[in-house]
C-alpha cells in the first residue's frame, strides 16, 4: 500500500520490484561486482527500465543505522525501501543538494504512510 502511493504521486509505472533482504557481504560484493564500488551500503536499486527492478538491502547495515539515529528497525527499513523507489523514479543522491531532497522525500512518504490505518 504505501509503494503504490510513492509510485501514483511519482507517476511511476512499475510493474516489478524484487526486494532482497540480506547481510552486509552480500550487499558489498554486488556494489562492487554491478557498481564498482568497494563499500558497505543498505541498499543498492537495479533499475531496468522496463517497469522492473531488484532492490538489495542489508538488514545488518539497516539496524545498525537504525539504532544510529535512533528509530526502530521497521521505520529504517521503510526508509530504504522508499529510498530505493525514488530512485526508480528518477532521483538520484549524487550531490548534496540532490540528498537534501531526497531527504525531503523520504521524509514525506514516511509521514504519508504513517497516516495510512489498517
Amino acid at each position: 500500500m504505501a509503494l503504490r502511493i510513492i509510485e501514483e504521486s511519482e507517476n511511476m509505472n512499475l510493474e516489478s520490484v524484487n526486494l532482497r533482504i540480506t547481510d552486509d557481504e552480500s550487499v558489498r560484493e554486488f556494489n562492487k561486482s554491478y557498481l564498482n564500488h568497494d563499500y558497505y551500503t543498505d541498499v543498492i536499486t537495479f533499475d531496468y527500465n522496463d517497469g522492473t527492478a531488484d532492490v538489495m538491502i542489508s538488514s545488518v547495515t539497516v539496524l545498525k543505522n537504525a539504532e544510529n539515529y535512533s528509530v526502530s528497525f521497521s521505520n529504517e527499513l521503510l526508509r530504504v525501501v522508499i529510498h530505493s523507489f525514488l530512485h526508480l523514479a528518477g532521483y538520484d543522491d549524487i550531490s548534496l543538494a540532490k540528498q537534501k531532497i531526497m531527504k525531503l522525500k523520504e521524509d514525506h512518504y514516511l509521514k504519508v504512510v504513517e497516516t495510512i490505518t489498517f
